[in-house]
């Protein structure tokens, strides 16, 4: 029956599938426009080329640094398999340079939050409950304060890192194997080690399958310039029969650079090695091939079941050419690929089927009120749109791969390797560091068959897999044993490593051969080096965690948390220098602990505590950085309703406004008399003028001739109204018991001993909901003494004015009065060193910078600082006096040289540059004359 409504001609019109309504509706109206106006831009694909403005510049006249960030990340994750990976760094730069602010009291880790959060909006873009949540959570991260970014670090299970350190000195985290789209993986080279640098990752080391791909390695190296990564690109190839294979990373620790690594790939040791497994690729080629015949032939009529009567909702067939299109970056191809195209091709027809299913319901729901459709068929139609949206809200690429394109289906091959020892002699001479992977998938006596056949030339065990572990490919005895045996290796404990060998082999035939291994060890002693690698590829099921692993002190000696103690202690670990700093020889019996360092309920530790006893009693462990929930969970089709608990979290500012200080009147007048209600108009009147007078003295000084209304933050001045009518009760209550206590005589001392009481409780409620609402702390103590300050000039004026104004509302005055000059100026020092450190950082760059077009961006926003910002043309008049003759004439006359509004002239630019083009070019006379 479905097929048969399907094959009408929809009444509604094909053109309306998939077109985003935007997040509208009735109820969206009494939610934040502005936020709405983010989310809306953010949902959008990115139009035209953004400037790498300086974030205070004047890029924020353009758009809002989240929605720039949320479309250079865009860009980033859409350049999988991209030909053109200039546009791709492009955008990491603007990406970094928009979020790295030096005024921050934690840089890195703020950056670190910023894009981590434009990431989560990235991935929640369709569903506007998360998507307005994590809007809200940039906007307060992008205030760079400390107690706000440990908090979201915890809430995105990030670590913390030291400051004013260069990431990839910092040695606390790694990864020893992932995959990009080059080879298995998900994510491009780029976003992939932009996801390393959220999670703190100091190095990580890329794989690649039978062929080292320059595409990926090139904007890999360039990326890890730009974060501060450092970034390895690793061989993966396999060795033996067929059901008997080994599998080897080969390592380049001396390759820095793009050309060390063509040099080494064009060394004649690696060249003919390459020309072997170059023969293995078009037999895994030829595999993957097999495997989409296979599904086109028995699986894809399943897929297009109920669609058969419109062609253009059918899936069309998988074939290998389309598989390769999807990665231009290209490599060896495997059924994770064929998965791949299967979820594009899949989610892709999903959506336009859901549209469509979803037009013609609401036509046939018409029809059938004229009678001219029966319920029946409605009804098939709301089963099939039913089936389709499940099916898509359950399609894991992980699962699906293992269902249609399993291992159980494919022919195997030999990837035998003729005088393969000589091969790894050589490689090993050329300077390469080759590991043994995945050791113990063959079992622990296979694995020892290889150390002992391939001595010296394996330097290196993959000891830690998490992929594998997860899945229960690796039996935790053997890997005991195996850890237990190289810790005997490399301390030269020789004797009890012959009696593990002897158990494991159980035969007196191999007696002689393991003593000619053990004499073999001594001279020079021989030593391997363990890699903990994740494996992970960006389509892991929901119970493997992903990349990375660190180094954790959990506990001093003392017993004190040390949860931010950002540095690896070795211990019993002897670094290894020949390769990499990030991995360890072991040195001690079973030393390391895998665990999670989230509140996850599973437990990645193995029976048996794998726990490393260091000196004064120390331990050391290795944690997963992976979390459990990093399936692949992309949004399902466009969703516009907003939850009413949305809308109370993010309210219209003028019904926050109303409802906050609504909210503070009715506390102010609710709990005492009348004869302080009639103050209340006073009260919240002081508290207005506080605000605003704090604020025009910390943009524009001590002039009001300067003063600006732009500058008055209204959303301040509302919730300090709230807190005043909170504060109302509290103080009455204070003065009632002073009153009291005090008695009922108003001497001098009396009065002055009561204000000062009032004056204490005061403080230190400021000082609490200062802290309460992310005050910094010196702000915070300067509230609390500017309430002491004002005790005298209180107990003066009571002797002035006497009972007639209340004390509490005489407290309040003298308070705030002190306040505003105090908050003002703090406001004003605070504006006048950020101005100062944006025009210093802008004209060293100006001066620094070789490419003219630079140049002229950097003076563009010193002109948009000096117009826009609090104190700017202050602060430039200052800096400049500071700047030497030389430059001074060097600035005027490229002024006078160039046109600094040429950057606005190309045609690909977003076309909302042409507004602040505008702008400027009306304040650039003026701008000359002050300079």
């Amino acid at each position: 029956m479905a097929g048969i409504i399907l094959s009408r001609k929809m009444v509604a019109g094909d053109e309306r599938i998939c077109r985003d309504p935007g997040i509208r509706g009735g109820t969206s109206l009494f939610c934040d426009p502005k936020i709405i106006r983010q989310a809306e831009e953010i949902r959008k694909d990115p139009g035209g080329k953004l400037i790498d403005s300086d974030p205070n510049g004047f890029i924020r006249e353009v758009l809002p640094l989240n929605v720039i960030g949320a479309w250079n990340y865009k860009k980033i994750i859409q350049g999988v398999g991209s030909s053109q990976p200039e546009e791709i760094l492009e955008s990491l730069k603007i990406l970094l340079s928009q979020l790295k602010n030096n005024n921050y009291k934690m840089p890195l880790n703020t950056s670190r939050v910023l894009i981590a959060l434009i990431k989560e909006t990235i991935r929640y873009q369709n569903d506007p409950k998360k998507l307005l949540e994590y809007i809200d959570l940039f906007k307060k991260a992008y205030t760079g304060k400390p107690n706000v970014i440990r908090a979201l670090l915890k809430k995105l299970n990030l670590i913390e890192l030291p400051e004013n350190v260069a990431l990839q000195d910092i040695g606390f985290a790694w990864d020893d194997r992932v995959y990009d789209s080059c080879n298995t993986g998900r994510k491009s080279t780029v976003q992939l080690i932009l996801d390393a640098f959220i999670k703190g990752l100091s190095s990580i080391t890329i794989s690649h399958t039978n062929d080292l791909n320059m595409d990926g390695i090139n904007p890999g190296l360039e990326a890890s310039k730009i974060l501060g990564i450092k970034v390895n690109f690793c061989l993966e190839f396999s060795e033996g029969k067929t059901n008997d294979r080994t599998n080897y990373l080969l390592y380049f620790p001396n390759c820095n650079t793009i050309e060390d690594y063509k040099d080494t790939l064009n060394s004649p040791e690696l060249k003919g090695f390459l020309e072997v497994l170059n023969k293995h690729s078009a037999a895994k080629n030829d595999q993957v091939s097999r495997h989409l015949e296979r599904f086109n032939k028995y699986y894809l009529p399943l897929f297009n079941e109920g669609f058969e009567y419109r062609t253009e909702l059918c899936m069309l067939p998988l074939s290998f050419i389309d598989m390769a299109a999807i990665n231009l970056q290209g490599g060896t191809y495997s059924r994770v690929h064929a998965g791949i195209l299967l979820e594009k091709r899949f989610k892709a027809i999903s959506v336009h089927r859901i549209a469509y299913l979803q037009n013609l319901l609401r036509s046939e729901k018409e029809m059938r009120k004229k009678h001219q459709a029966t319920t029946h068929e409605v009804k098939g139609i709301e089963e099939l749109l039913m089936k389709t949206k499940n099916a898509l809200k359950e399609f894991n690429v992980y699962d699906q791969t293992d269902r249609y394109f399993s291992k159980k289906n494919e022919y195997d091959y030999d990837t035998e390797i003729p005088d393969f020892k000589q091969h790894l002699q050589a490689l090993k001479e050329s300077g390469c560091h080759i590991v043994m992977a995945q050791p113990l998938t063959l079992g622990l006596k296979k694995t020892m068959d290889n150390i002992i056949d391939n001595f010296p030339l394996i330097q290196g065990i993959e000891i830690y897999n998490t992929r594998l572990y997860f899945n229960n490919y690796v039996n935790t005895k053997d890997l005991n044993e195996l850890v237990v045996i190289i810790n005997d290796i490399n301390t030269g404990k020789y004797s009890e490593l012959k009696k593990k060998l002897l158990q494991i082999y159980r035969s007196s035939l191999d007696s002689a051969r393991i003593d000619q291994f053990i004499n073999s060890l001594k001279t020079p002693q021989y030593y391997i080096t363990s890699t903990f690698g994740s494996d992970t590829n960006g389509y892991n099921p929901a119970n493997i965690p992903g990349m990375g692993f660190y180094l954790r002190q959990p506990q001093s000696a003392d017993g004190a948390n040390e949860d931010r103690v950002l540095h690896r202690i070795p211990l019993n670990m002897n670094k290894q220098q020949s390769y990499p700093s990030a991995n360890y020889q072991f040195a001690g019996n079973l030393p390391f602990n895998v665990e999670y360092d989230n509140n996850t309920s599973k437990s990645v530790q193995p029976k048996g505590a794998y726990k490393c006893a260091g000196a004064a009693g120390i331990q050391n462990q290795i944690y997963t950085l992976g979390s459990v929930s990093e399936a692949n969970t992309e949004a399902n089709p466009l969703v516009n309703k907003l939850p009413l608990k949305t809308l109370l979290l993010h309210p219209h500012p003028i019904m926050r406004l109303a409802a906050v200080v609504g909210a503070g009147l009715a506390i102010a007048t609710a709990f005492y008399s009348y004869s302080v209600g009639e103050y209340t108009a006073l009260w919240f009147g002081i508290t207005f003028a506080r605000n605003f007078l704090a604020d025009m003295i910390g943009s524009k000084g001590i002039n009001p001739r300067n003063w600006q209304i732009r500058n008055f933050d209204l959303k301040n001045a509302s919730n300090d109204l709230f807190f005043t009518g909170l504060s109302i009760p509290i103080l009455k209550l204070v003065d009632y018991g002073l009153s009291n206590l005090l008695g009922p005589n108003p001497t001098m001392f009396v009065e002055s001993a009561k204000f000062i009481g009032l004056c204490l409780v005061n403080g230190a409620y400021i000082f609490s909901h200062n802290l309460l609402r992310g005050f910094h702390l010196q702000t915070s103590r300067f509230n609390f003494f500017r309430s002491l300050l004002s005790a005298i000039p209180a107990s003066i004026g009571y002797q002035i004015w006497g009972p007639v104004v209340p004390v509490v509302v005489q407290n309040k005055m003298w308070s705030d009065s002190v306040a505003g000059v105090i908050e003002g100026s703090m406001k004003y020092l605070k504006f006048w060193k950020n101005r100062n450190h944006e025009f210093e950082n802008l004209l060293e760059k100006f001066f620094t910078e070789t490419d003219i077009n630079k140049k002229k961006i950097a003076l563009l926003d010193i002109m948009y600082i000096w117009y826009k910002a609090p104190l700017g043309a202050a602060a430039l008049k200052k800096v400049i006096r500071k700047v030497d003759f030389e430059k001074s004439n060097e600035l005027v006359k490229f002024m006078l040289q160039n046109n600094i509004f040429t950057v606005f002239d190309d045609p690909d630019l977003n076309p909302k540059y042409q507004k602040i083009k505008e702008i400027l070019k009306s304040k650039y006379s003026d701008f000359k004359k002050h300079l």
